[in-house]
């Protein structure tokens, strides 16, 4: 009897796969017929643990994938429901979570998900109220029944705990050193948040995900890891190449093999097929707990063989796995490499080397932050005695302009009224990000830039490290959890919420910045 995902991720002696299919948009489609098309024969042949369906991918509208657990719950066949962040606030995602509890669905993969990129009458209104860390925790806490900080008016009985099995994406095909220590901050955070199981992002490179399964190991996160293996043509590789799926690298070199297989009808399915099968057998050799199969366009009968040939393949995988080095030139490790071995050695990158300059502003804002923001020292007591005297005096609304004119000029300041700048090294996620993401990078910035704005705009997290990094704090930015955003404070003066205990910073302590 198969197994069902989560039994299947969490037996050590078991390799659990999943098959993703992207719905896309209408309710009737040829491509929701090849969907549950292809379940059925796999709920027959026992091979599929879990059917993986996507919420609104590539940033686009799509059939919301629950509808479909509708049509696979008779097949046998058990669920991966994605679910993301995005177009939904916090009271949303918890409401729909509680619906896909009361319907039996157990398995969820927790994300931020793409930047929104069309809709009706143009691109809508982005909506990211928390990231896939808050989502992760918030699961945890309503799995064990924790949810208090809501007052329920209706009624006085304890909501149920959920059952939930949630796990969430990681990735180790990231080019630069800021951008891929600052995935691995967010890893572990999202282990902290309590996530079971993790997804890799789509790459091509052994050493790359060798390098994901020792940080886990290494890093004592004691959490079931899942290679993401997608079998690409011709079409889907060219867009990665382009870096028009968010998250996913394939180089232009790998693009390159996929046209040329195209060119011949005879060799181009075996081709695309054989170089799954190839990855898939890798990713078993380097223990991994299971694949997460991406198809585009392939049959059942085709994935099939890809599954039953990386069997095959595994007895050689070790020398396979040199084929897989796609990765632009001057990638960054975290591993040092092994002698003459397309694998890693046990050694982490030199933390030693050559730290970035510190950048004028940064040194002022620490500077400023010493003098009046650290308990007990400068002007901390002056400055708490005046905004206790202030509040709630007239005289508070024109200081608290004063302030986010000031921190608009610096910061790009959206009035939140609980200020994270000290959080991330002075970057903003509010004015800065475009996801407004609090706890870490999302996964769709590619070559140190941001994703809804390539070529023009580094990620805030590449930023916030270079700055970090330089005064040796870098490890910081994998510490907090920080709260979502809470919009009672819109308006208000962070600084008087900082110094009255109103803002998030009153669950953690008071900041405080060393010289170094």
């Amino acid at each position: 009897m198969r197994k069902s995902f989560k039994e299947a991720v969490l037996d050590k002696n078991e390799f659990a796969i999943t098959v993703e299919m992207a719905i896309g948009r209408g309710s009737r489609s040829k491509k929701i017929d090849s969907i549950l098309e292809f379940a059925a024969e796999a709920a027959k042949s026992g091979k599929i643990h879990a059917m993986s369906l996507t919420d609104n991918t590539g940033g686009n509208p799509e059939l919301t994938p629950v509808v479909l657990w509708h049509d696979l719950q008779p097949m046998g066949m058990d669920v991966l429901l994605h679910l993301t962040c995005k177009d939904k606030n916090r009271n949303q995602l918890e409401g729909q979570l509680y619906a896909l509890d009361r319907l039996g669905i157990k398995n969820i993969l927790a994300m931020t998900g793409d930047y929104p990129k069309a809709g009706y009458e143009g691109r809508p209104k982005p909506v990211f109220d928390i990231d896939s860390v808050l989502l992760i925790k918030m699961i945890t806490e309503m799995n064990r029944g924790e949810l208090k900080d809501i007052i329920d008016y209706v009624s006085s009985a304890n909501i149920n705990p959920t059952n939930f099995f949630v796990g969430g994406c990681a990735s180790s095909f990231k080019i630069h050193e800021e951008e891929q220590m600052s995935q691995y901050y967010k890893l572990i955070k999202k282990v902290r948040a309590g996530a079971q199981f993790i997804i890799t992002q789509v790459g091509y490179d052994t050493r790359k995900f060798e390098e994901l399964k020792k940080f886990v190991v290494d890093s004592e996160l004691n959490v079931p890891i899942i290679a993401n293996v997608f079998i690409l043509n011709k079409t889907i590789a060219d867009m990665m190449s382009k870096n028009e799926v968010p998250g996913c690298l394939v180089t232009p070199e790998l693009a390159m093999e996929y046209e040329e297989a195209a060119k011949s009808e005879d060799k181009v399915i075996w081709f695309n097929l054989e170089k799954a099968a190839k990855l898939l057998a890798i990713v078993r050799g380097l223990k991994y707990d299971g694949a997460h199969i991406g198809v585009s366009g392939q049959t059942f009968k085709q994935v099939d063989y890809v599954i039953e040939r990386s069997k095959e393949l595994m007895l050689d995988w070790e020398k396979i796995a040199a084929e897989f080095n796609y990765v632009p030139k001057n990638t960054f490790y975290f591993y040092q490499s092994r002698e003459n071995s397309p694998l890693n050695s046990d050694n982490i990158f030199d933390r030693k080397k050559k730290r970035p300059p510190k950048s004028m502003p940064y040194m002022i804002f620490r500077m400023l932050h010493r003098m009046m923001f650290v308990e007990g020292k400068g002007l901390y007591g002056l400055m708490k005695w005046f905004f206790k005297t202030i509040d709630g005096k007239w005289i508070e609304k024109p200081i608290t302009r004063m302030e986010y004119q000031v921190k608009r000029v610096t910061s790009r300041c959206q009035e939140c009224g609980d200020c994270t700048l000290l959080d991330i090294a002075y970057l903003c996620p509010q004015g800065d990000c475009p996801k407004q993401q609090l706890n870490g990078a999302c996964g769709g910035s590619h070559d140190g830039w941001c994703e809804v704005y390539p070529d023009e705009k580094r990620c805030i997290y590449y930023r916030a490290y270079q700055r970090l990094r330089s005064y040796k704090e870098e490890d910081t930015l994998g510490e907090k959890i920080l709260s979502p955003r809470n919009w009672d404070l819109y308006g208000t003066s962070s600084w008087a919420n900082y110094f009255l205990e109103r803002d998030h910073v009153y669950n953690y302590g008071r900041g405080k910045i060393e010289d170094n």
